[in-house]
């Protein structure tokens, strides 16, 4: 984790954006935007605004605000006054970025820019193919981003999550959370069963449960993508949008998801709900539901034990995509 300024989730092995000069390849919406898992790139996980004083050396990081409210009304980044602000002294020399507040003083690396712009990362990590790290753009934003610098993205993320990665810290509670919802009552997640049991089948694929389910990265875009779960002959459609507090329609779609929550927690946290997820099968809206039910047969899990349909589907999106928070 990039010290205490970027709140990362696990966007972990997912990320990145075109391989040269690793900018943005296009807009979400743009078919010519999709990430190839056999070269680098970068995924958005948060966008934010900032300004940059030359004279005085002040950088301000600007976050946008999404929360609930006094009265119970949603306040989103068009209705609040003011958005919360973090200052800094920021100094660059030889590449290495220096920011001073107070006592305090973290450093960065400078990547593929020119000071203030570019790609900020831990030189602590920067010889890591899967990294996290601040990209500064034009018009004063700036982003969260997870960045991969490889040619293979899942044999380089099932052979780096148990190596100290920072990036995939919380890799291996996501993993058994996700392996939890397939043990029997009561019954424990093996950790050195579970680690063994995961494999990357090729650049784009994962497997589990000695092969019986393969999870399939497809479409990966710098905010979206979508996961082919299959299992035996069954292939179902988990499909994710990021969202960003940066955006009212965003911070309007969570806040609903929030109170449609009957699991939900007493205050509204935006992170909770950072992206929206849709699963259908090729010509079945209930493919999800027909492949947990294999599921549940192959493992011989008791059919009292709920398994709904859209919590597997996040936890889908989770496994991949989601433990760097």
């Amino acid at each position: 984790m990039i010290k205490h300024l970027v709140n990362f989730g696990i966007l972990g092995a997912f990320a990145l954006v075109s391989s040269a000069a690793l900018v943005a390849c296009g807009d979400d919406s743009s078919s010519s935007g999709v990430f190839s898992m056999e070269s680098s790139f970068e995924m958005v996980l948060s966008k934010a605004k900032y300004s940059y004083n030359k004279k005085d050396s002040t950088l301000k990081q600007i976050y946008p605000v999404c929360k609930e409210g006094t009265l119970g009304n949603l306040v989103g980044p068009k209705d609040a006054d003011e958005w919360d602000t973090v200052t800094y002294k920021a100094y660059e020399n030889k590449g290495i970025i220096t920011l001073k507040k107070g006592a305090e003083e973290i450093k960065y690396s400078l990547d593929d820019g020119a000071f203030p712009r570019g790609f900020w990362a831990d030189p602590d990590y920067d010889s890591k193919r899967i990294q996290n790290g601040l990209r500064f753009e034009k018009k004063d934003l700036f982003k969260n981003v997870v960045r991969y610098d490889g040619n293979c993205l899942m044999k380089d993320y099932y052979s780096l999550f148990r190596n100290g990665v920072p990036a995939l810290e919380n890799m291996d509670a996501t993993l058994a959370a996700f392996y939890e919802r397939f043990q029997a009552d009561g019954a424990k997640v093996e950790e050195k069963q579970m680690l063994s049991d995961i494999r990357a089948l090729n650049c784009s694929e994962l497997s589990m449960y000695d092969g019986l389910v393969k999870l399939k990265a497809e479409n990966f875009k710098s905010s979206s993508g979508t996961i082919k779960v299959t299992y035996a002959k069954r292939t179902c459609n988990v499909s994710f949008q990021l969202r960003y507090a940066y955006e009212q329609k965003d911070c309007e779609a969570a806040y609903e998801d929030f109170k449609n929550d009957t699991k939900a927690a007493p205050k509204f946290n935006f992170d909770d709900y950072y992206f929206d997820v849709t699963y259908t099968g090729k010509d079945d809206e209930y493919c999800l539901d027909y492949l947990i039910l294999d599921l549940k047969k192959e493992k011989g899990i008791p059919t009292t034990k709920s398994i709904k349909s859209a919590d597997f589907a996040r936890g889908v999106v989770k496994l991949v995509v989601d433990g760097l928070k």
